[in-house]
């Protein structure tokens, strides 16, 4: 199995993180603005057209950006696209905008879902004593598991949707709004 570029060039894209850390984001630099950027900027805008090309070459683009849209929120660059990129590419689908419990799969916090008893949700919740974020807090896993195993726990039939989200369809889209992709 081989590296994928993020992984051998992580430098590059910590700094990108540092930079976006210092108030410099992708929004400042849109367009081809005849603009003076300052060192910072210009330091942003280099490496990011470096990770874009990196990212544009790696065999796991299609589907690290199908994850990124529409799994869960991601911080720093990821399948060549920024924070406000995924943004518009999930607008343009139609998708809601994450929630900001969603970040917690980035973030590492351990997957609790399959651990996490679904009799004792519904009885949490059925004891309408506490809040999801409460519940999550008391039984060691995130507000998203809590709403899956909700979600699971009544005998409901979810409506499918009419045109599943694909990775093509949403390499595509990137392709449609994103000029650079």
């Amino acid at each position: 199995m081989s590296t994928t570029p993020c992984i051998i060039h992580a430098d590059l894209f910590r700094l990108l993180e540092d930079l976006s850390g210092s108030g410099i984001n992708d929004q400042m630099l849109d367009g081809d603005q005849l603009a003076m950027f300052t060192d910072e900027e210009a330091d942003f805008r280099e490496a990011l057209g470096q990770a874009r090309a990196l990212c544009a070459a790696c065999p796991m683009l299609e589907s690290c950006l199908f994850a990124a849209v529409t799994d869960h929120a991601v911080k720093g660059i990821v399948a060549g696209t920024t924070e406000t990129d995924r943004e518009r590419i999930r607008s343009s689908l139609g998708l809601a905008p994450f929630a900001e419990e969603d970040t917690d799969i980035y973030l590492m916090v351990r997957r609790t879902y399959d651990e996490v008893d679904a009799e004792k949700v519904a009885a949490m919740t059925a004891a309408g004593q506490l809040t999801q974020v409460e519940m999550a807090e008391e039984l060691g896993c995130s507000t998203r598991t809590i709403r899956r195993k909700q979600r699971s726990s009544c005998n409901v039939r979810r409506r499918p949707r009419r045109n599943p989200l694909t990775p093509k369809k949403v390499l595509s889209t990137a392709e449609q709004l994103l000029p650079w992709f």
